[in-house]
């Protein structure tokens, strides 16, 4: 009979642990924020906002507009066009167009155009591979964000992906299994052993 109760309690245990981890699937969402344009040898910051939600239920928010932008790995795609800093502080080095890729949890690409010191715009010319060149002195330029998710006209990238946390989170729950678990197995080995003395003390 003891057998029976500690097999159920094992059986309902999985299926309610099964139950928590698929409910339990944790979204982050990283946005980069700030002015698009600088002129060369001017400065402008950028932020790093962060939310996380349940991908099963979005509306159940787990961390909200959070700024992590000292927290955030920045990174340039040109330098020679654009620096960033580790706190999100862009400084413009020459004309072009340049994109700042933001890293917390998960990535997030903004693009910045670099003016002229007197505010020229550079534009791209066509080339028959569809490579663009930067062309100084010109008044137009492409505005277009490509990310590995979205593309965002309005230049305030969005990234999502799957939250590390949600993965520390597992861990450390099949930790508790393992330790449960064991627990259990130790009970049930210390019934059928106590079982087994009963039967030989009635011999």
């Amino acid at each position: 009979m003891r057998k029976t109760k500690i097999v159920a309690m094992i059986i309902i245990f999985l299926l309610v642990l099964m139950y928590t981890i698929n409910s339990y699937a944790v979204v982050a969402d990283l946005k980069i924020e700030g002015e698009q344009r600088v002129k060369v040898g001017d400065t402008i910051q950028l932020e790093a906002i962060y939310n996380s939600f349940n991908e099963e239920n979005p509306e159940e928010k787990i961390e909200e507009n959070v700024n992590v932008t000292k927290k955030a790995l920045w990174l340039s795609s040109e330098d020679t066009v654009a620096t960033v800093n580790d706190e999100g502080l862009v400084t413009g080095v020459s004309m072009g167009i340049v994109k700042v890729t933001a890293d917390y949890e998960v990535p997030a690409i903004y693009e910045i155009t670099v003016l002229g010191e007197n505010g020229e715009e550079p534009v791209f010319v066509g080339i028959e591979d569809e490579e663009a060149k930067i062309v100084e002195g010109t008044e137009s330029h492409n505005n277009t964000v490509a990310t590995n998710n979205t593309t965002d006209t309005n230049n305030e990238t969005k990234s999502t992906g799957k939250d590390t946390k949600y993965y520390l989170f597992l861990f450390i729950l099949i930790l508790c299994v393992l330790l449960l678990l064991s627990l259990i197995i130790a009970s049930i080995i210390k019934t059928i052993k106590k079982d087994d003395d009963d039967d030989e003390l009635k011999l």
